[in-house]
């Protein structure tokens, strides 16, 4: 399971090949987010990505999805909710969500 180590591993990603692929988008989210805007972290992970949502604009109403309940776990302590559940079968009506943030979910 990936979970236990994931931040190791997301460290490494990110000294050796993702870093500025991440900071383009959180680039592009601070030029975007505006407080009240409903976000979703898509394959949120751990919420590193979701924290920094948090950072850039604390008055957005973030909510963070994983298919990996450990993931989910580690992402504990935002005040966002987590919900269990797949990119590929997101379970949400349409427009819930003003702004849908996906990192590092594909590979």
């Amino acid at each position: 399971m990936a979970a236990p180590r994931y931040g190791f591993y997301r460290h490494l990603w990110l000294a050796f090949a993702g870093s500025a692929a991440e900071q383009a988008l959180l680039d592009d989210l601070a030029a975007t987010l505006r407080p009240g805007q409903r976000v979703l972290d898509a394959g949120c992970g751990t919420g590193a990505v979701s924290r920094e949502v948090l950072r850039l604009c604390p008055g957005v109403h973030l909510a963070m999805l994983d298919l990996c309940a450990a993931m989910l776990a580690g992402a504990a302590g935002t005040g966002a909710p987590r919900v269990l559940s797949s990119v590929g079968a997101l379970p949400f009506p349409d427009d819930t969500f003003d702004v849908v943030a996906s990192a590092w979910v594909i590979e």
